[in-house]
């Protein structure tokens, strides 16, 4: 499925400059409802006019872990409901030609979040 993706660069370039860029646009997306696995892939760019593309795949490694959260205050009740578990990121992210990430990391996570809101008279 096709999504919008959003990218925020900040931090210091290998000249002591400091970056604060961002920029969205659109990337294709899926993943399993059983959230063992999840891809994204897409190229945009930014305000400043950095070239950004990423290439990520998600592959979940343990059990599921499920929350519910409702809040409710006059006329409002919402339901939320988050559903996450481990994972494995694989893949590349490239600025303006320089890849600045390109390897794996099991310091990840797959999760869904779902609200359910209603407001009341």
């Amino acid at each position: 499925m096709s999504i919008r993706f959003a990218v925020a660069l900040r931090g210091f370039d290998c000249e002591g400059n400091f970056i604060s860029d961002s920029g969205s646009g659109p990337a294709e997306f899926s993943w399993s409802a059983s959230l063992q696995t999840a891809t994204v892939s897409g190229t945009i760019t930014t305000r400043q006019g950095r070239v950004v593309s990423v290439d990520m795949s998600w592959e979940g490694t343990g059990p599921i872990e499920a929350t519910t959260n409702t809040t409710t205050f006059p006329g409002f009740t919402g339901h939320f409901v988050s559903q996450r578990c481990d994972a494995v990121a694989t893949g590349t992210v490239v600025v303006d030609g320089q890849k600045l990430v390109d390897g794996s990391t099991t310091n990840a996570e797959i999760e869904t979040l779902e609200d359910t809101n209603r407001t009341l008279p």
